[in-house]
């Protein structure tokens, strides 16, 4: 869905997120505030606000927010453009985010390099 999103909107999007409730259903998630150019970082913000308190309201038990961002995946490589995913799961309270490096060929195709994960918890 990203990639694809990357492909059709000149190159960006915005951030947006998908829960599982407790009944193992997938929903996904977007904001609208009705500002037009909102910051990406604000949007990550507000969509991890509202899944962290469906978590403690007990409503999910996992969400995931994906975002277009620079990454590293260590101290000597470069920043690179890539697709994070952050996810969530309240059974293992961990927190990991994946990252999918990619490389724009021409205007209707990107080449993906090797992902990598960071956990935390």
């Amino acid at each position: 869905m990203a990639e694809n999103l990357l492909i059709k909107q000149d190159g960006e999007f915005y951030p947006f997120g998908a829960k599982i409730d407790n009944q193992g259903t997938l929903t996904h998630i977007g904001h609208y505030d009705e500002d037009e150019f909102p910051l990406s970082q604000t949007k990550i913000d507000e969509l991890k606000k509202f899944f962290e308190q469906e978590i403690t309201n007990e409503r999910i038990r996992a969400y995931a927010i994906t975002f277009d961002c620079l990454a590293k995946r260590d101290d000597i490589s470069e920043k690179t453009d890539a697709i994070a995913i952050e996810c969530f799961s309240k059974e293992n309270e961990q927190r990991t985010i994946y990252y999918f490096p990619y490389r724009r060929i021409t205007n209707n195709k990107l080449e993906f390099g090797e992902a990598w994960g960071i956990t935390s918890e």
